[in-house]
Order: C-alpha cells, then structure tokens, then sequence
C-alpha cells in the first residue's frame, strides 16, 4: 500500500490520497478503522504538511528508517523479548507467596469445615446428577476454579 510512495521527496507523495486509499480497501474489505489508526493518520498528514513547507525536497522515508529500525530493535527484538521474559518470570516468582498464603487458607478452611454450601445450592446440585457422588466430583474441580479466581484477582 505504501510502495508508491515509498522512496519517494515530500512534492512527489500525498499522504491524503494514500489514506483515501486506506479507508476504500478498509470499506471494502468490511473492516473496522481502529481509533490509533485515524490517530496515526492525522499525525501523517500533520507531518506531510510541515515537511512540504520545510523540506520539499526530504525524503522523510530516508530520514525515518534509522527511527524506525532503533524503535522496532528496541521493542520487538530479542534483547527485548529477553527482557520482556525475565519481566514475566519476576512477575511469576512475586505470586508464588501469595498462592501458597492462598493454598494454606483454603487448607484451613476445609480442614475448619469453613466451607458451607447454600442450602439452595446444594439442593441443587443433588437435584441435577441425582446422588451425592456428583458433589464428591464436584469439590475438586470447585476448588481449582476458587484458587484460579484468587490468583486472577490479585
């Protein structure tokens, strides 16, 4: 979409009609504009503009690359993703105390008979596999939802 003006001086390109182009293939496609991408495109014809009365004769792709190359080695390159992963394990060892704090109440709760069922609920549950078993297969699964919800809420 960009190749026709790409590589192109500011007095050859016109980043309105590109996109004028973007919306058709947008419209035509039956896609939905993201608001950063009006954004994005505002900028685009801010900069197209103040670089006409600057610079007519800049190629603002030339002047760009470097940014652009820094920004994408910066963000999305493996020194960054390495970070982002060492991010990610740090984050994970944190909520390790926690869940053990979280394993050790659930414990003591089962252990005080702390956990009660509402009559209502109860009933329920009964009514729908038709004997107490379906509780006893119940229970687990119930427990591994409450600590996933505790988990999640922290």
């Amino acid at each position: 979409m960009a190749e026709p003006i790409f590589g192109r001086p500011m007095n050859e390109i016109s980043i309105g009609r590109l996109l004028g182009h973007l919306f058709k293939v947008t419209e035509t496609f039956g896609m939905e504009t993201q608001p950063q991408l009006l954004l994005l495109q505002k900028t685009m014809i801010t900069a197209e503009g103040i670089g006409r009365h600057l610079a007519p004769d800049v190629n603002m792709w030339t002047l760009a690359h470097p940014l652009i190359e820094n920004w994408i080695r910066e963000t999305l390159g493996p020194e960054a993703r390495l970070r982002q992963v060492v991010s990610d394990i740090a984050s994970s060892f944190e909520k390790i105390p926690r869940l053990i704090a979280y394993s050790e109440r659930t414990a003591a709760m089962f252990g005080s008979g702390g956990l009660r069922l509402h009559p209502e609920t109860l009933a329920e549950l009964i009514g729908r596999r038709g004997t107490r078993s379906a509780i006893i297969t119940m229970l687990p699964w119930t427990l591994v939802v409450l600590l996933v919800v505790l988990l999640l809420s922290r």
